[in-house]
């Protein structure tokens, strides 16, 4: 209930602007796009925040071994390698390969396209020579959306199944739930997939820290994959 509260805020805050920035921004279409991008992210990344620490705060959940951000002995490194091995699986092979299931039984016009979105702003940015724009779009996609993502998905809600669902429903059950919440035209299998991994890293070492590694450098290996190959969607 909190939760949805809170998303409800989200989306209630990011279509006020005040006076002075709309002023300050009326001029740049790019930069307006990247400061409202990475102005959604921090906002969710408080909201999330707050709403852990009133529904948690008395039942001490650090204390219990929850929110662990310390790193793992070896467990960077081992998201480093698996990385390296599920990025080129689930874009450009999974995705494609999902895609073209999609567009075979005529579903795929169902699916709402966000990553496109985001794609075309980080093309126009590069396109005008817009740097700020684009280390804007990269704090947002690669440093404040994983961190409270990870947080809550990993530290809380795949925390809190573990507790009364065998460890492979809770894998099952959180991937599924991930990808249907980033669900676009040929997502749903990467970004089950990668949401797997990531459930795996986070109960293998039972710290926040490896998940949230690979998280971000997905996200960096997705805006790379725009800028320089010249992808037309952010999976």
């Amino acid at each position: 209930m909190a939760w949805s509260a809170a998303l409800a805020v989200v989306g209630a805050a990011t279509s006020v602007q005040t006076p002075q920035v709309e002023a300050l921004l009326a001029d740049d279409v790019v930069r307006s796009a990247a400061v409202r991008h990475l102005g959604l992210e921090v906002l969710c990344c408080c909201l999330a925040a707050a709403v852990l620490f009133m529904g948690l705060r008395r039942s001490k959940p650090t204390a219990a071994g929850m929110f662990n951000f310390a790193p793992e002995p070896g467990a960077l490194g081992t998201a480093a390698l698996l990385a390296l091995a599920a990025y080129p699986l689930a874009d450009p092979l999974l995705h494609q390969a999902c895609l073209a299931a999609e567009q075979a039984l005529g579903v795929s016009a169902l699916f709402p396209d966000p990553g496109a979105g985001l794609a075309a702003q980080l093309v126009e940015a590069r396109d005008v020579g817009d740097g700020v724009s684009l280390a804007l779009h990269g704090a947002a996609s690669c440093l404040v959306g994983p961190l409270w993502e990870e947080t809550f998905w990993r530290g809380f809600f795949l925390a809190s199944m573990t507790r009364v669902l065998p460890l492979p429903a809770c894998v099952a059950a959180s991937s599924t739930l991930f990808a249907a919440l980033h669900l676009g035209p040929g997502n749903l299998l990467p970004i089950a997939a990668l949401s797997a991994v990531c459930d795996v890293l986070y109960l293998r070492t039972g710290s926040l820290a490896a998940p949230l590694l690979f998280h971000a450098g997905w996200n960096a290996y997705e805006l790379a994959g725009i800028l320089v190959l010249g992808r037309e969607a952010f999976v």
